[in-house]
């Protein structure tokens, strides 16, 4: 597909082994290729090595790709105080918020992904994913699947962003995924406009919301 080709580019020989680039990516870089003919157990050990990049890594095709920089962890707190506002905001919630949790790819070969934000049930509600003789049931870590994914995108390219949106309901254990593309910020004769594209999807039902704009006043 048109959107899978770097920008950047890059000689042969350097993208068989996985390393992440020595300079600043711009937005306009992204997906910026960083691997070529890497194999599934290459590609995941990668991400357990490079697990703090703050970049989000894609595997297509045996070709590895940064398409955008991680959620940042303000993003994730964020949405880990929604979630408490139900639950009366107790401290030890039914629930666990987290971030870039890494699980098995519902419709890949064995490559691992992550979304932005995960929830799942804490282990006194739900137990522990049993072993599994292929792939596990829940995350890498050994804890339940999640069952609400959060996918946020804003350098993230928005066919990619919702591409993925649709990867996870393939997977059984989730429920729902809430989606967010943000775009950048305009200024409009001094008033600030920024837009945003809601998605919400469960099973048997998608629903992707109008553009909405925020204005704002440019001090």
């Amino acid at each position: 597909m048109a959107y899978w080709r770097s920008y950047k580019i890059r000689d042969n020989l350097s993208l068989r082994h996985l390393r992440l680039p020595g300079f600043h990516l711009a937005d306009e870089s992204l997906p910026f290729q960083i691997g070529m003919n890497i194999s599934v157990k290459e590609y995941n050990d990668f991400l357990d090595t490079n697990e703090s990049s703050g970049y989000k890594f894609h595997y297509d095709k045996k070709n590895v790709y940064i398409i955008a920089m991680a959620s940042s962890q303000g993003v994730i707190s964020y949405i880990q105080e929604c979630f408490k506002k139900p639950n009366n905001r107790v401290i030890r919630s039914p629930i666990m918020v987290s971030g870039q949790p890494f699980h098995n790819n519902p419709i890949g070969i064995g490559e691992k992904i992550a979304p932005d934000t995960a929830v799942r049930p804490r282990e006194w509600f739900v137990q522990r994913a049993n072993a599994y003789p292929y792939f596990p049931r829940g995350d890498f870590t050994g804890n339940s699947h999640a069952r609400i994914i959060c996918e946020v995108a804003s350098t993230q390219k928005i066919e990619l962003w919702n591409t993925k949106c649709e990867t996870w309901m393939h997977e059984e254990y989730v429920r729902c995924v809430f989606g967010l593309k943000i775009y950048p910020k305009i200024n409009i004769q001094g008033i600030v406009h920024q837009s945003i594209i809601v998605s919400l999807q469960d099973y048997g039902y998608v629903e992707h919301y109008q553009v909405v704009c925020y204005p704002q006043i440019q001090l």
